[in-house]
């Protein structure tokens, strides 16, 4: 399932650091159209694990939007990683 859009990754470790909300929702219609997690992974840039852990959440709670945090939140990972200025 090739796409010509390019996917704007910041990595951290070879990994991307997070997914948007737009790049979670496609990767479930990835997975939800039979493509393996491994896949999807290599796509998007990160763990294997962070694309099951996906699948299994949106299972629960049929979103695939992240916990709410407050607007001006930054995540001490950014902070950590000299990420964020």
């Amino acid at each position: 399932m090739k796409n010509n859009k390019k996917i704007k990754k910041v990595k951290f470790n070879g990994y991307a650091m997070e997914l948007s909300n737009e790049q979670r929702a496609r990767a479930v219609e990835m997975l939800e159209a039979g493509v393996n997690q491994s896949v999807v992974a290599r796509e998007f840039g990160v763990h294997r694990w962070t694309i099951s852990r996906l699948q299994s959440k949106f299972r629960e709670t049929n979103t695939v939007a992240d916990r709410q945090v407050p607007d001006d939140h930054v995540s001490p990972r950014y902070v950590r990683t000299g990420l964020y200025v």
